[in-house]
């Protein structure tokens, strides 16, 4: 027997759900902070190893296709599983919205189950990064097919958009090279940037970690947190803060986090002869990032100057900014939007020379006084911006 919600909807990306992948935090705040009772929620995922029980806790049904987003095998496999699970949910309970997370393999199933099963369904695609650049940048595919690559990519999601009933970017900046690409015409599109748990971000005053990153109270210290990516280029980092140290002293440096890069980060920082004064903390407690976060006096956010960094939003900055922390960037178009919305975020252009002299303009005064800044990422908090997934779904 067939029954009736208010509004049925499924959730498909091609990815692994993980307690701190990007993912599994969007979903499980998407559907804490918005969705009500009367809406049924399935969730189709790549692989689960390690869901977040609150993620599980919230969803009817969550279906596995245990393939891998590396493989454009096992992508095609993705598309035809997601096709059958649709098939599967919508003989038990008829289904009114697929919100498709990229990339497109996500989009394609839905796109089947709407051409062969039912016409009527509504999709959304949410495209939160140029993924197909993203894919070039990160080498998962040879750098001899990648024009290719790009091409045919791009003309799939030209394609498949044309079943897309919404559109949905993190960023205007994303959103205007989508329109271009795929001269979206007649279409809703919306804006909804990233969003930040304030409830769990927030200056949080823990002396013992304190104390460890900066040793004597006299010191301050800045900080990266997030993943170690060769493609970040955090080599930058550390040969700035060599020069920074030749005459301040008093700064250290702390990488919170792991990554691919860790091992030339370290590497470097002993060749420099600086290596006393940065701390590699590995990875942390994903509880105890807010923690280590107000511990900084200044929050970095190092991305270079590509198209995959230009059309995202960092999360990261919320994070810090949630933290009282400012945040010292890199002058890319991504971060001057934010900067124009937030206070506390100072821009350098890539230059050493100009990487400390922004660091020295920051007051340190700042993470105690910053309540307008408080104020401001309030609305980036994800109980604001979950309403507008429930207006997009309605």
């Amino acid at each position: 027997m067939i029954q009736y919600f208010k509004r049925h909807v499924c959730i498909v990306q091609n990815v692994e759900l993980g307690s701190t992948f990007a993912l599994s935090v969007f979903i499980t705040n998407l559907l804490k902070c918005s969705l009500t009772t009367n809406t049924h929620i399935d969730l189709i995922v790549a692989n689960a190893t390690d869901a977040p029980q609150e993620l599980l806790n919230r969803v009817n049904g969550l279906y596995i296709t245990k393939t891998s987003l590396y493989s454009i095998i096992d992508n095609v496999l993705f598309s035809i599983k997601v096709l059958f699970f649709l098939k599967k949910i919508h003989k038990k309970n008829r289904i009114d919205i697929i919100h498709c997370i990229r990339p497109n393999s996500s989009l394609l199933g839905a796109v089947l189950f709407k051409v062969f099963i039912f016409q009527k369904i509504k999709i959304i695609y949410n495209v939160r990064s140029p993924w197909i650049d993203v894919a070039v940048l990160r080498k998962h595919i040879n750098p001899i097919y990648a024009s290719i690559f790009r091409t045919i990519a791009y003309f799939s999601e030209y394609i498949l958009s044309k079943f897309v009933w919404r559109f949905v970017f993190v960023s205007n900046t994303l959103r205007d090279l989508y329109i271009k690409k795929l001269r979206l015409k007649n279409k809703e599109v919306f804006v909804i940037p990233p969003g930040v748990d304030t409830q769990q971000f927030h200056y949080v005053r823990c002396e013992e970690i304190k104390k460890s990153l900066a040793g004597s109270p006299k010191n301050i210290v800045i900080g990266f947190v997030g993943g170690f990516a060769y493609e970040r280029d955090l080599i930058f980092i550390v040969q700035a803060f060599k020069h920074l140290l030749a005459h301040h002293s008093q700064y250290k440096l702390v990488f919170v986090g792991d990554g691919p890069a860790k091992n030339d980060l370290e590497s470097l920082s002993h060749s420099l002869g600086i290596s006393k004064s940065i701390i590699f903390t590995g990875r942390v407690q994903h509880d105890d990032v807010p923690k280590y976060i107000s511990s900084l006096d200044v929050g970095i956010c190092h991305l270079p100057d590509n198209l995959a960094y230009r059309c995202s939003f960092p999360l990261k900055i919320l994070e810090y900014l949630a933290c009282n922390v400012p945040v010292l960037a890199s002058d890319i178009i991504a971060h001057r939007e934010i900067a124009k919305e937030l206070s506390n975020v100072y821009l350098y252009n890539f230059s050493v020379d100009s990487f400390i002299e922004k660091l020295l303009e920051i007051s340190f005064n700042t993470k105690k006084s910053s309540h307008e800044a408080r104020e401001a990422i309030q609305a980036y908090d994800w109980t604001v911006l979950a309403k507008q997934y429930n207006t997009i779904y309605d």
